[in-house]
């Protein structure tokens, strides 16, 4: 076998490319085991999955779903990122998250997803006073985010947030061009809404009813910052040192996802990525209101004419 391949310049060069291949895999697997090596993994799905110690069962039940949400939207979209999933401790978070508050769900950028393992100060902080809030309101807080000990937790939704950081995933490893930073977060809450609504629409109130929670209790003169203009030039700011305030923008994006899903239709999600797809130069804000309206669903430019 080795002489037939030395006597034929071409295959050898395919045997040696194949050669080459194989050892940087293996480079590459033994480096990432040597990068994780202080948390456990869970094998047999689409994408890696490392844990801290103690979180074995919410490590598979998020397996279990991101599979599943990865599946639903390669049927949609025929696209599938490689990404790798920490569900990290407050004693592992520092190791592999540099300037995010523990709780705090978010994307690397190197194919990397972050959440937390456990209920901690930052989703503690978002729960005003249930007395303070609407009959109603107050209500379905008490009867979605209970605990097995009957305290209010906001985990059921917090957990729902590692979809929303896989949509980060899919548009930057696709190329999407986002035109905004702040329509990339509203697009990836689509993204999370869309699936949520379609494949497990008994986690909606999960995922509807905290956004309205932290909408409600934040007087919005309190808030340092709150226009687009102001996300878009602090962006970093405002996620790294004021993670409350960032929290109310996100929750905005949230009700303006529901918003737009409810009146798009399902089909909405597919219409937004393609748009985003074609769209390759950066339109100013007043291009940018009709492509949304014209390409995707005129409920997408009314997140920027009335926000």
């Amino acid at each position: 076998m080795l002489q037939f391949i030395s006597n034929h310049p071409f295959t050898y060069f395919l045997f040696r490319r194949f050669i080459l291949s194989l050892i940087c895999i293996a480079c590459h697997a033994s480096s990432e085991a040597q990068q994780y090596q202080d948390l456990q993994s869970l094998k047999g799905y689409s994408f890696k999955l490392y844990f801290s110690s103690g979180a074995e069962t919410k490590a598979a039940r998020m397996a279990k779903q991101i599979d599943h949400v990865m599946a639903f939207y390669k049927q949609q979209i025929q696209f599938t990122p490689d990404v790798t999933l920490l569900i990290l401790s407050p004693a592992d978070w520092p190791k592999y998250s540099r300037d995010v508050v523990y709780g705090m769900p978010h994307y690397t950028g190197k194919q990397v997803l972050i959440v937390a393992s456990e209920n901690n100060d930052f989703w503690k902080s978002f729960i005003p006073p249930v007395d303070n809030l609407l009959d109603q309101l107050a209500g379905m807080i008490k009867k979605t985010y209970v605990d097995v000990n009957g305290q209010i937790s906001m985990e059921p939704f917090f957990d729902l947030l590692a979809i929303h950081e896989l949509g980060h995933a899919y548009h930057f490893q696709d190329s999407l061009q986002m035109q905004r930073k702040w329509m990339s977060e509203l697009f990836v809450n689509i993204f999370l809404h869309n699936y949520i609504a379609q494949a497990e629409p008994d986690k909606l109130p999960a995922l509807t009813v905290f956004p309205n929670m932290v909408i409600a209790g934040t007087n919005k003169s309190d808030l340092q910052y709150s226009s687009l203009a102001d996300l878009e030039k602090y962006y970093d700011v405002i996620a790294q040192r004021h993670p409350r305030n960032y929290g109310w923008y996100q929750c905005r994006w949230h009700a303006s996802a529901g918003t737009i899903y409810d009146r798009a239709g399902p089909t909405v999600f597919n219409k937004a990525w393609h748009a985003f797809k074609r769209q390759r130069d950066i339109l100013d804000d007043q291009a940018l209101a009709v492509f949304l309206a014209d390409q995707v669903h005129p409920s997408f430019a009314e997140v920027m004419k009335g926000w």
